[in-house]
């Protein structure tokens, strides 16, 4: 019932505002927007984030990103998960809009950043062409947090840059684990990727997947986030091909060297009831991680950006305050 109620207020106004908006139709705006997009666009609004796009001459890409909060407070870059997108962020940045700068871009493939040239999506090149998109927005301090796939991407890349990393956030966070319970994770392993939209009907048994409690979602919603899902269903699959790939090479015993080989203190936040990775592999990332703390919540599952949004912005910003106040930065 909670979840219900805390969902309705957004759904409701998302329907409203979407069809207002419907009635002032310009020749300008673009026909293909439905419900969906408007609902989404209309959280980041909420949410005080802007849209804007870069290019990345390099990787002759580009990338959609949300950004939005206080210029001049401490900058939060959030990285989303496997299928997901900038949006999934929506509403733990507005619970922290008004303290930090948040920087939330669209993964490669994902939302409405490029496909690659190459479809190299490996974890290696995600977070290659993430370090240029940072170093091209000039930002060179900054705390990091990742969901899901966003966290495998988030641990390399305070590897690889730990001089600009002030903290690691990893929420439900993907990576190559020793004791991994999960059933789904050994379907994909076999090759069969039950987290994939190919038909209709396919996003309802992924939602029972991800999430304890399904959240409410009106019917035309979910049809037209399923329809965008199953449009993307084979970028996905390389997406998740080039990840297995990389778990093949590391091994668990080199993701652990990774995560100790990092100096910044981190925080780790997982749902209870995470059907993918299992809330034990908590245990493996506290003995590995220098300096880490965990927060669980309870009849939560994989998805706590969106299934508790407001405890996941709480626990955030408890800890970027303890990190700052622990190196004699001023705290809110």
């Amino acid at each position: 019932m909670k979840q219900l109620l805390n969902s309705l207020p957004l759904v409701l106004l998302a329907l409203l505002s979407a069809c207002a908006s419907a009635d002032k139709k310009t020749s300008t705006e673009d026909p293909n927007v439905g419900l969906m997009n408007s609902f989404v666009s209309q959280e980041r609004t909420w949410a005080g984030l802007q849209s804007k796009r870069i290019f990345l001459s390099d990787q002759q890409m580009e990338l959609t990103y949300s950004v939005g909060g206080i210029a001049g407070r401490p900058t939060l870059v959030l990285l989303h998960g496997f299928s997901g997108d900038r949006n999934n962020w929506n509403r733990v940045a507005q619970q922290l809009q008004q303290d930090y700068r948040l920087i939330i871009p669209d993964l490669p493939g994902h939302g409405e950043s490029s496909l690659h040239p190459r479809d190299d999506y490996s974890s290696a090149e995600m977070a290659s062409i993430l370090r240029d998109f940072i170093d091209q927005l000039g930002i060179e301090r900054y705390f990091i947090a990742g969901h899901s796939m966003g966290g495998g991407l988030a641990v390399q890349w305070s590897v690889f840059r730990p001089q600009q990393v002030q903290g690691l956030i990893l929420i439900n966070s993907a990576g190559i684990y020793e004791h991994n319970g999960s059933a789904v994770m050994a379907q994909i392993e076999r090759g069969n990727n039950p987290l994939l939209v190919q038909k209709a009907g396919d996003l309802k048994r992924v939602l029972d997947v991800v999430t304890y409690q399904p959240p409410f979602i009106p019917k035309r919603l979910l049809g037209e986030y399923e329809a965008q899902q199953i449009a993307r269903a084979a970028t996905y699959q390389k997406v998740m091909d080039s990840l297995m790939k990389t778990q093949e090479h590391l091994g668990a015993s080199m993701f652990h060297r990774a995560l100790a080989a990092i100096p910044s203190p981190s925080l780790v936040v997982w749902g209870r009831e995470d059907a993918i990775f299992d809330v034990g592999v908590t245990e493996e990332l506290l003995e590995a991680l220098r300096d880490p703390t965990l927060v669980t919540f309870d009849r939560v599952g994989h998805m706590s950006l969106l299934e508790a949004p407001w405890r996941t912005a709480d626990a955030i910003r408890q800890f970027v305050e303890k990190t700052r106040a622990a190196t004699g930065e001023n705290a809110l």
